[in-house]
């Protein structure tokens, strides 16, 4: 490998995502340990309560590749899926006519006001230009009786810096990423006190529920991430 190319792909989050992130959910290879098991972790809590519900349309923003498919415990009738890139689905995720992707713009969503009945945000608000955009633009799809499930890292808290040394960052320099803290500092622009004012204004009329991991005190420093669901009724989670 050239010297220019390292240099290109020493901490490059479009190589981060497009080469490793996968194999670091999904295992393979050397992708386990608490790297693997502490973002699995993440997109199994954003689930855990909706087995038994039924969202007619369901809209996935940064969707990626699909990954957070494989978590997804409730029924519907149309799984749409956005990303600035083209999603490369598993074989059954491809064969399901229910389950489409498109590339689009969390912005400018190519989606009608009040359509959908639940939209699911992974780790995608750390990273876009105009997070308050991007937000505004879930509260126009969403239906007046929708959800919305957003998860957010409490990145750059203490704790998530601290089990970040031992968990996703050594399992991303196993697999052969270099770079990882210079990726972070590269991709996650926008800060998790900043992005919950975010939220909190722009959904206002709405119902917000904020869940934080693990030590469920409600302080970004002191823990690993928070999920928010976004709602008119009443409370989803515990």
């Amino acid at each position: 490998m050239s010297a220019s190319s390292e240099d290109f792909d020493y901490g490059n989050p479009e190589v981060f995502y497009r080469d490793f992130y996968g194999k670091m959910i999904c295992g393979g290879g050397n992708g386990g340990g608490l790297g693997k098991k502490a973002v699995i972790s993440t997109h199994r809590y954003m689930e855990r309560r909706f087995g038994a519900a039924h969202f007619s349309r369901v809209l996935e923003l940064g969707g990626g590749n699909g990954e957070h498919l494989n978590y997804v415990l409730h029924g519907f009738d149309s799984y749409t899926l956005i990303d600035l890139r083209q999603a490369v689905l598993e074989d059954r995720h491809q064969k399901d006519p229910r389950i489409i992707s498109i590339v689009a713009d969390a912005e400018r969503l190519p989606v009608d006001d009040n359509s959908i009945d639940r939209v699911i945000v992974t780790c995608l608000l750390h990273h876009v230009d105009h997070p308050e955009k991007v937000l505004q633009e879930i509260n126009r799809v969403l239906k007046v009786d929708g959800t919305a499930t957003i998860f957010l890292s409490c990145d750059p808290g203490f704790v998530v810096r601290f089990l970040r040394k031992f968990t996703t960052e050594r399992t991303a320099k196993k697999l052969g990423f270099s770079g990882y803290d210079l990726m972070n500092a590269r991709d996650h622009r926008n800060h998790v006190g900043s992005l919950l004012i975010l939220i909190r204004h722009v959904f206002r009329q709405r119902q917000i529920q904020e869940n934080w991991m693990p030590f469920r005190l409600p302080s970004w420093n002191l823990n690993g991430y928070l999920v928010l669901t976004i709602s008119k009724g009443k409370n989803l989670l515990d």
